[in-house]
């Protein structure tokens, strides 16, 4: 505001051209209220502290600011990773089934987070099958397992 009159917007550039004072009332988007030139080190520099200003005040600036157009979005929940799940099995079922598990697994964020929604519900399928593959595995692996260690 200067001279009882509001400005801008304004660059940061065509606000330090102006003649300022410390006490010159500044606003930016995102702030509640208005506050002494002063307040903002970017325009120390452009402040004037003697009583004369130094230029002849600019005459305000028209823009037209378009309205922000807000677009409502349903963003669905990202879909489980079984990351944790797949961990596990590859450490204690079954190694080859459980690195697929993993793979899968850590294919749900990275889709995700890219905007592939189907792509990432097709990875977190393939992560919960290949857990349980794992686990079957596993478990139909484990006496044979018991039995070649008592063997051996």
């Amino acid at each position: 505001m200067l001279n009882g009159v509001r400005l801008g917007p304004l660059t940061i550039d065509e606000v330090c051209r102006m003649p300022l004072t410390p006490d010159t009332p500044v606003w930016r988007q995102g702030m509640p209220q208005w506050q002494a030139a002063s307040s903002f080190p970017e325009l120390a520099s452009a402040i004037s502290y003697s009583s004369q200003p130094s230029m002849p005040p600019i005459p305000p600036i028209n823009r037209a600011v378009p309205p922000v157009p807000v677009v409502e979005t349903t963003q669905e929940p990202m879909p489980p990773t079984f990351l944790a799940w797949s961990i596990v099995v590859l450490v204690l079922c079954c190694v080859p089934t459980g690195i697929v598990a993993l793979i899968n697994s850590c294919r749900v964020t990275s889709r995700f987070n890219r905007g592939d929604v189907a792509g990432a519900r097709n990875a977190s399928s393939l992560a919960e099958l290949w857990v349980m593959i794992s686990i079957v595995s596993g478990l139909v692996g484990l006496p044979f397992s018991i039995c070649l260690t008592m063997l051996g």
